[in-house]
């Protein structure tokens, strides 16, 4: 199979397998050691042989909401009901002092499409869908996803 060096605006050059014949482009960052470009592998990821490479996370967790179904929603959390579901659980979570342990990430339509709320989920419990109604409040919110505040140091 032949390696692939990624490329932005969708251009896709194959590259060949001996070193000789490769891209200029591709010699430069074989040379250098590391990325050249913000689209290459980061010199704190780890690059396979196959091409796909690791990364670690700073979070620990993952909080997934459903971007259409916010949308549609204009505000309706936070402290005055005028904050989308993302900036409540945001405010939420740098309160209880967890906001770099847990992403939260706005994904395209997860396919249930409830009428006013946000279809919610943990990335640690994907089978468990909460589907988050206008008006609930942030603390509860992030209770029942689980989201204990980080105890206070002693």
């Amino acid at each position: 199979m032949t390696p692939t060096v990624r490329r932005p605006a969708a251009v896709v050059q194959r590259v060949s397998a001996t070193p000789a014949v490769r891209a200029p482009a591709v010699r430069a960052i074989e040379a250098s050691g590391g990325a050249s470009h913000p689209w290459e592998v980061s010199k704190k990821s780890k690059a396979a042989p196959d091409g796909i490479g690791t990364h670690q996370a700073s979070w620990q967790d993952l909080v997934i909401l459903c971007r259409k179904c916010g949308g549609k929603l204009d505000g309706g959390f936070g402290d005055d009901g005028r904050d989308d579901l993302r900036s409540a659980l945001r405010d939420g979570l740098r309160e209880a002092g967890r906001r770099r342990d847990i992403r939260i990430i706005e994904t395209g339509c997860l396919g249930i499409c409830p009428k006013g709320g946000v279809v919610t989920l943990r990335g640690s419990e994907p089978g468990r869908v909460l589907i988050v109604s206008q008006g609930q409040s942030t603390g509860h919110v992030l209770e029942t996803l689980g989201v204990s505040p980080l105890p206070a140091p002693a």
